[in-house]
């Protein structure tokens, strides 16, 4: 877990970990090997969006990026209670980046 100032609080070797006020997770696959990171650590994430040619992306004028299995907001309305969707493997978690460059995060029990 990361606060707000990007400072690591906790480490975690499972999932199903609440998303800190402000804060965020990284979460990866467990068979990926990760540089050594403890708590107290400060950190730097840097996103860089790449099309499938491996190009980059410009995303500076960019409102709104959606992806991600399964859909937590389709058209505007809360899609989770979808039976499609109760596969709980993956992450739920939108991500929003204001003009300012700061962000905000909810987790699909904030919806």
């Amino acid at each position: 877990m990361i606060d707000r100032n990007f400072i690591v609080t906790e480490i975690s070797k499972h999932g199903d970990n609440q998303i800190p006020q402000k804060g965020f997770i990284l979460s990866f696959p467990q068979e990926i090997s990760l540089p050594v990171v403890n708590i107290n650590d400060s950190v730097k994430l840097n996103l860089e969006f790449i099309d499938k040619d491996g190009k980059p992306i410009n995303l500076s004028k960019t409102a709104s990026v959606v992806t991600g299995i399964p859909l937590l907001v389709q058209n505007g309305k809360n899609v989770i209670d979808n039976p499609k969707q109760n596969d709980s493997a993956h992450a739920r978690i939108a991500l929003g980046v204001r003009n300012d460059g700061t962000s905000d995060s909810c987790s699909r029990t904030d919806i």
